[in-house]
C-alpha cells in the first residue's frame, strides 16, 4: 500500500506524499525507502489505477524476467540442462515465489543484478554497469553487495577487458549514482543504515558485560568487552546464521510477512540433495561461489540481520545454482536417486500450497492488513470522519484505497487536532490516536449528524459488544477476521 500511496502521488504531481519534488529518496511514514519500483510502478497505476493488481503486478513482471536471464547466464557459465534446472530450483523457491507476488523491492534487485551480469559476460559494459548503478535506487543491501560483484567480476575478467572501453561505459553510471551519493553519506539512506545497524546499537551491550566485572574500566575489560569486538561477534553470528539448514530449509525468516511460518527459503527435499553438488564440475563457478560468500554481508551489518530474509534475498541466486548442478548430475548418473527426489518434491510442493492457501491465510491474516480493503473502499457520505488509529496503523490503507495519495501528507504526529484530541489530519478526516478517556462516551459526547467513525474492537469496543443498537448511531459495516471474530465496526451518527 506504501508502494501504491507512493506511485499514486509521484504519477499524479511528480512529487511523494510528503511534497519532495522527484525525489532520489522516498519519505514514507514509517522509513525512507529507495524509490526506483516506484516510478517503474507508475505507468501501472497510471493505467490500471491504484489498486492490490497494479501495484503488485511489475514485481511479478520483474519474478518472471529475472528467471530468463538467469536462465541466460547459467547457460552461458555452464550447460543449458543446469540453466533449466536452476531456473526451476528458483521458481519453485518459496522465498522467490513469494516475493514474487509482493510490493517488495527485491525482485527487482534480483533483475538489475542478474541482468547486469549476464551482460558483463557479454562484454556489453555500458549497458551492464548502468544496470548496476540502478540498483542503488532498489534496496540499500545494494550499497554493499553490488560493488563488491562488480569488483570481482572485474578482477576475475581482467585479461579480457577492453580497460578503455570499461572506463568509458563506466562514466554514465558514475553520473547516475551521484544524487544517491548524498543520501547514503548523509542523507535518508544514512538514518535508516543507523536505526538497524549493529554499529550504533552495541554500546549498551558492552556496558552491561562490564558493569558485572569488579572493575569495569581495567584494561582487561576493555580488551575483551569493546565495541569493536562486540559488533564483530553479532557480524559473525548473522554471517553464520543465515547460511543455517533451520533457517533455509525449516524455518525462514521469524516474521510472517517475509516467511511462511515452519518453510524455509527452498523445500525440504533440497536439503538431500546437497552432497551432491559437489559432484557437479560446475559447483566450483568461481562467480556463484563468491555471489554465495558475500551475500549476507549487508544484512550481517543490521540488527538480527542473520535471518531476514528481505536482506538476504540475493542468497536464493546461488543456492538455486548449485542445487541445480546437483539436479543435472542426478538426472545424468543417478536416474533412481533423482526419480525418489521427485517423488519428495511433489508431496513437499503440495504440502507448501495446502499451507500457504489454507493455514496461512487464516493465521496470518494480522501481518497482511487484513480487512483494509472492506473497510475503506466503500464509506459512505459523511460530514467527518473518525478513525481510531491507536497504532498508527490506519493512515496508509485509508489513503491507499480512497485514493488520496497526491495530497501533501505533513508530520503524522500532530497534538489537538480536534478539541483535546491527539493523531493525524487528512482534509475532514482525524486519526485519533490517544481518546483520552472511553472511547464511545467520548463519541457521544462531540459527534454531529452525519459524522462517520470506524473504531477497532476489544480497543475502542469492549470485548464482543456488538453496535447495532448503539443509542443515536447506525451500524454501517462490521469487519470479521476468518475466525469470524469482530475486528472493526463502522457507526454513523443520525
Amino acid at each position: 500500500m506504501d508502494v501504491g500511496n507512493q506511485t499514486f502521488s509521484l504519477s499524479s504531481n511528480l512529487r511523494d506524499y510528503r511534497g519532495n519534488f522527484l525525489p532520489t529518496y522516498l519519505d514514507s511514514f514509517s522509513e525512507s525507502r529507495a524509490p526506483l519500483l516506484m516510478y517503474l510502478s507508475i505507468p501501472f497505476v497510471k493505467f490500471l489505477g491504484l489498486n492490490p493488481i497494479s501495484v503488485r503486478l511489475p514485481s511479478i513482471i520483474f519474478a518472471c524476467l529475472s528467471l530468463i536471464y538467469f536462465y541466460l547466464l547459467v547457460s552461458k557459465l555452464t550447460t543449458k540442462n543446469i540453466g533449466l534446472f536452476s531456473i526451476f530450483i528458483l521458481s519453485t523457491s518459496i522465498a522467490f515465489f513469494h516475493y514474487s507476488g509482493l510490493a517488495f523491492e527485491t525482485s527487482l534487485l534480483i533483475l538489475l543484478i542478474i541482468s547486469a551480469t549476464y551482460y558483463f559476460y557479454l562484454k556489453k559494459y555500458f549497458l551492464s554497469l548502468v544496470l548496476f548503478s540502478l540498483t542503488f535506487y532498489t534496496y540499500n543491501i545494494a550499497n554493499i553487495f553490488v560493488p563488491l560483484l562488480v569488483i570481482f567480476l572485474f578482477v576475475s575478467n581482467y585479461q579480457s577487458i577492453n580497460k578503455r572501453k570499461f572506463i568509458f561505459s563506466s562514466l554514465l553510471p558514475i553520473i547516475i549514482c551521484l544524487p544517491l551519493l548524498f543520501q547514503i553519506i548523509a542523507g535518508s539512506a544514512s538514518n535508516r543504515f543507523s536505526l538497524i545497524s549493529i554499529f550504533y546499537n552495541n554500546k549498551d551491550t558492552v556496558e552491561v558485560k562490564r558493569s558485572s566485572a569488579p572493575n569495569p574500566y581495567s584494561i582487561s575489560e576493555k580488551i575483551f568487552h569493546n565495541r569493536f569486538q562486540s559488533t564483530f561477534n553479532t557480524f559473525l553470528n548473522n554471517y553464520i546464521s543465515s547460511f543455517s539448514g533451520d533457517f533455509i530449509f525449516l524455518k525462514g525468516d521469524s516474521n510472517p510477512r517475509h516467511s511462511i511460518p515452519s518453510f524455509g527459503l527452498f523445500l525440504v527435499p533440497l536439503f538431500l540433495i546437497i552432497p551432491f553438488c559437489f559432484f557437479s564440475k560446475y559447483a566450483s563457478n568461481k562467480l556463484f561461489i563468491f555471489w554465495l560468500i558475500i551475500s549476507p554481508i549487508a544484512a550481517s551489518l543490521t540488527q538480527n540481520g542473520g535471518n531476514h530474509l528481505t536482506r538476504l534475498f540475493p542468497l536464493i541466486i546461488p543456492l538455486s545454482f548449485f542445487f541445480g548442478c546437483a539436479l543435472d548430475f542426478l538426472f545424468s548418473k543417478q536416474k533412481i536417486i533423482f526419480s525418489v527426489f521427485c517423488l519428495f518434491f511433489i508431496y513437499s510442493s503440495f504440502s507448501f500450497y495446502h499451507e500457504y492457501q489454507t493455514h496461512y491465510l487464516t493465521n496470518q491474516y494480522q501481518s497482511w492488513g487484513y480487512g483494509y480493503q472492506q473497510l475503506f473502499s466503500n464509506l459512505p457520505n459523511h460530514q467527518r470522519l473518525f478513525v481510531s488509529n491507536l497504532n498508527y496503523d490506519l493512515v496508509t490503507p485509508f489513503v491507499f484505497y480512497q485514493k488520496q495519495s497526491n495530497q501533501i501528507l505533513n508530520d503524522q504526529s500532530t497534538e489537538n487536532i480536534f478539541q483535546d484530541f491527539s493523531g493525524f489530519k487528512i482534509d475532514t478526516t482525524y486519526f485519533i490516536t490517544n481518546w483520552k478517556g472511553n472511547t464511545l462516551d467520548q463519541i457521544k459526547n462531540f459527534a454531529q449528524p452525519n459524522d462517520l467513525f470506524i473504531l477497532k474492537q476489544l480497543k475502542d469496543i469492549p470485548g464482543d459488544m456488538d453496535l447495532t443498537n448503539f443509542d443515536g448511531f447506525k451500524l454501517i459495516n462490521q469487519i470479521k477476521d476468518p475466525h469470524q471474530n469482530l475486528l472493526y465496526q463502522v457507526i454513523l451518527k443520525e
